[in-house]
């Protein structure tokens, strides 16, 4: 069974997990470019849930990549 990663981590503990800075982790939430949760001020972040969203966010990117690259190469 896969292990079940941490949830409700702190933006200086999902940095700390994924090399950013806190404040960062916290643009990022606000922009919606990650899910999180907001508790009063502070924000909570589920690191397999955080992971899967950059995975496709990355994969949109390359595509995104690819499409534009293929229009200028005509």
């Amino acid at each position: 069974m896969p292990e079940k990663k941490i949830q409700n981590l702190t933006s200086k503990e999902l940095g700390q997990e994924l090399s950013l800075n806190p404040q960062y982790v916290r643009d990022l939430a606000r922009l919606g470019t990650i899910p999180a949760k907001k508790i009063g001020a502070a924000w909570r972040f589920d690191l397999d849930k955080v992971e899967a969203q950059l995975e496709r966010n990355a994969a949109i990117a390359v595509q995104r990549s690819m499409i534009s690259s293929t229009s200028t190469d005509e």
